[in-house]
């Protein structure tokens, strides 16, 4: 149900995962050559300055798109979910491990990239890297409310 305040949450897991899909989350450009390196969700692509066409490596960065994904459905139906507070939590928590599987396997997989493409040089981190952190901290205040939703219930329930 959406006017509760744990709603309004998962809505921004929802957005946070959302911008981590959309949005790159690791850069690298070589001043001498003109090349350049994107990792986002799905892929990681390497764009040369000779006109060359661009090469996407899938797998094993798709994963990280992949985890995203479904960590926005499961934040979907933890919303919908609303009449079991319980099962509520479960997804929650399942959630936030997913998250913190994502945003661990996209920093990993930067850092081989980082090894991989033009050592010698350094990558940046983009805004999409920093959007599951914004998704883990709003999905732990979602399940805080849902807790304490529960706990209230339990409480007028014990004392009829």
């Amino acid at each position: 149900m959406i006017q509760r305040i744990q709603s309004v949450f998962l809505l921004f897991v929802i957005l946070g995962m959302a911008a981590f899909l959309i949005f790159p989350f690791w850069e690298k450009f070589d001043p001498s050559t003109g090349s350049h390196v994107i990792f986002s969700a799905f892929s990681l692509h390497k764009v040369d300055a000779n006109g060359g066409e661009p090469v996407y490596y899938f797998y094993p960065y798709n994963l990280c798109g992949v985890g995203a994904s479904v960590s926005v459905i499961l934040a979907i139906i933890e919303i919908f979910n609303f009449k079991s507070r319980l099962t509520q939590i479960k997804i929650g928590l399942a959630n936030s491990i997913l998250m913190s599987l994502v945003l661990f396997f996209s920093a990993w997989l930067s850092l081989k990239a980082q090894q991989n493409f033009f050592p010698e040089i350094k990558g940046v981190f983009k805004l999409g890297l920093f959007a599951p952190v914004v998704g883990m901290i709003f999905n732990s205040l979602a399940n805080r409310f849902i807790k304490r939703d529960e706990d209230r219930v339990r409480a007028a329930d014990r004392i009829r």
